[in-house]
């Protein structure tokens, strides 16, 4: 679903009203009742890069690349491989690369130095996740709450990282916490093999006119509570007063949100990372990382 569809819908039942009332209504619902309609997302961070510079400059660039313009690269290290040098990645675009080389014989990019990007651990992710419920390493799942989720190691040991506790050893899970800072920590540097996946919650930011005709998904469970919620707010206002429409629309909101608030713990309970997030085949609904 996509704002759009909310403010066709509304305008079907309320015909005189104007796009720009309806969207301030989605606002104020998104402002006043987020909440309530907290989802799960799925968001992918891709762990190796690999490719060659097309130019002799200090900044390494690539027309053929693209790479992750969403801050998970910044504070990880590129390495020249033709060159030896290696250096902290400091800013990306989805086809430059800016790091201060050493350690090599020139320290500077050469049209057909190969280079090689590996986040191995200490990965940042985008503030605009408002919560972690889990997170995979390829299709493993990687527990990491340092209250209740018993912590595996890739090393073979069975003792959790943060306790005395012994546990079945899992070779594909490592343990992991995302701090307050948007740092993802892994106890034991990841394979650079295995993307990782980060089931979340995640809110929108306002929505704008420009938005209407923009792909921003919401899971269509939602589409009728946030409509139903719109008209209820449109039928209490001046313009389209109506007092039974606005109950009626009241009552729907009410039942639709309170379904749609109640699937989103239990319609995600298979434990693999195959599927499309907001359809039948998701994820399992986990504990908070902190």
């Amino acid at each position: 679903m996509q704002p759009k569809d909310i403010v066709i819908y509304a305008q079907k039942k309320l015909r005189n009203a104007e796009v720009l009332e309806i969207i301030d209504e989605i606002n104020n619902f998104f402002r006043d009742d987020w909440l309530e309609v907290r989802w799960n997302y799925r968001y992918d961070i891709e762990t190796y890069y690999s490719g060659t510079a097309v130019a002799t400059q200090a900044i390494l660039s690539n027309t053929a690349a693209s790479f992750a313009i969403d801050g998970t690269l910044v504070g990880q290290t590129i390495k020249n491989v033709t060159d030896g040098s290696s250096g902290t990645i400091t800013a990306v675009t989805a086809t430059t690369i800016t790091a201060t080389l050493t350690g090599g014989t020139n320290n500077t990019w050469t049209a057909a130095d190969a280079y090689t990007i590996s986040l191995a651990n200490n990965i940042h992710i985008p503030k605009s996740i408002n919560r972690v419920i889990s997170v995979y390493l390829g299709t493993a799942r990687v527990f990491g709450s340092l209250s209740d989720i018993s912590l595996l190691n890739s090393t073979g040991s069975t003792a959790d990282p943060y306790s005395d506790n012994i546990h079945t050893p899992s070779p594909s899970s490592q343990a992991v916490v995302v701090g307050d800072d948007y740092i993802m920590r892994f106890v034991f540097d990841i394979a650079v093999t295995s993307n990782i996946t980060i089931i979340c919650e995640k809110i929108f930011d306002e929505i704008t006119v420009d938005d209407i005709s923009t792909d921003m998904d919401i899971p269509d469970k939602f589409t009728m509570p946030i409509a139903f919620y719109v008209l209820k707010e449109l039928y209490d206002y001046d313009k389209y007063y109506n007092r039974q429409k606005k109950m009626d629309y009241e009552y729907k909101f009410k039942q639709r949100i309170r379904s749609a608030k109640k699937s989103i713990a239990i319609e995600r309970t298979n434990n693999t990372v195959s599927g499309k997030v907001g359809s039948k085949e998701d994820y399992q609904h986990g504990t908070v990382l902190s």
